[in-house]
């Protein structure tokens, strides 16, 4: 099985995130987190570790006392990396090459596949914008998945 690095950024549908974090263990994958800081707004830290069997990585740990680069580290264990939700500027940041927190630096990082599950108000998936970093997502060989529409 895989060793899938889910990266739950700063939508409402990351209230979802334990639910798929079990889907994934279920199915005898590996499995680490990585929550952005509007992530944390939405769900807690705890929720997510003990969904995912282990701790999660965020901002805060990004900066260790041991000198080790946590986006290097995440980006070499992990066979793909599960950007879901998705929100637009994660995609944004993706698909221009930003490295400016630990989700798009560990991107940058050199993660083997990533694969992204948009999640956001159909006007803004439509948007022009969303639509040019979606098509320069996919010329850099990400998949996208989604999004689908309707309540959560």
């Amino acid at each position: 099985m895989a060793r899938v690095l889910v990266a739950v950024t700063g939508g409402v549908a990351a209230i979802k995130a334990p639910h798929l974090l079990r889907l994934l263990r279920g199915q005898g994958h590996e499995v680490r987190v990585l929550a952005t800081p509007r992530a944390l707004e939405f769900i807690t830290p705890l929720s997510l570790a003990v969904a995912a069997g282990g701790e999660v990585a965020t901002e805060e740990a990004w900066f260790r006392p041991d000198g080790r680069a946590l986006h290097i580290e995440l980006a070499r264990w992990a066979d793909v990396v599960l950007v879901a939700p998705a929100t637009a500027d994660a995609m944004a940041k993706g698909a221009l090459g930003l490295a400016d927190d630990l989700l798009s630096a560990t991107l940058l990082a050199g993660a083997k596949r990533v694969a992204w599950a948009p999640a956001m108000n159909e006007a803004m998936w439509l948007s022009p914008q969303t639509q040019r970093h979606a098509q320069g997502l996919k010329e850099l060989g990400h998949a996208i998945f989604g999004p689908a529409y309707g309540p959560l």
